[in-house]
């Protein structure tokens, strides 16, 4: 066993066993037999590649209002708009815009907030669409298919 000590494993395998009410006789026969296992097992040496190079993220310090004002001011925009999600999907959702009713459901069902509505339809961002297809479940007129991704 890997990170665990005899006395630790017979320790934990008393309170598992207490706990479900047996009595002391089956307690010690379990712990003595999960002692003679730990014994038979092989020992396992882990090796280790060192560690991967850390670049620093340069981290901005809110800047703190009066107790009467409140809360922290942030200055500057997060960076989740440079964050492309959508590169890992098998299949993407296309609407079809002639089916399309505009009744918003898919726009309010994405979790990842990548369907706009600018015209009253419905259009997929998919730099940051995951392809979970929950759109396409929620779509009242079926005006959503799944198309594989191509790339």
């Amino acid at each position: 066993m890997i990170g665990l000590s005899e006395s630790k494993l017979k320790e934990a395998t008393d309170l598992e066993l207490k706990a479900l009410g047996l009595s002391q006789d089956l307690v010690i026969k379990n712990i003595d037999l999960a002692s003679e296992a730990y014994g038979a097992g092989p020992l396992v040496e882990i090796a280790t590649r060192g560690t991967l190079p850390y670049t620093a993220v340069n981290i901005i310090q809110p800047r703190y209002d009066s107790a009467i004002l409140g809360t922290p001011v942030i200055t500057q925009a997060s960076n989740s708009r440079t964050r492309k999600t959508g590169n890992w999907r098998v299949f993407r959702p296309e609407v079809d815009q002639a089916k399309c009713t505009g009744c918003r459901i898919c726009y309010l069902s994405c979790p990842d907030s990548a369907i706009s509505i600018p015209e009253g339809k419905p259009i997929v961002d998919y730099e940051n669409c995951k392809g979970c297809l929950i759109c396409l479940e929620e779509c009242p007129v079926k005006a959503i298919k799944e198309v594989i991704e191509a790339r």
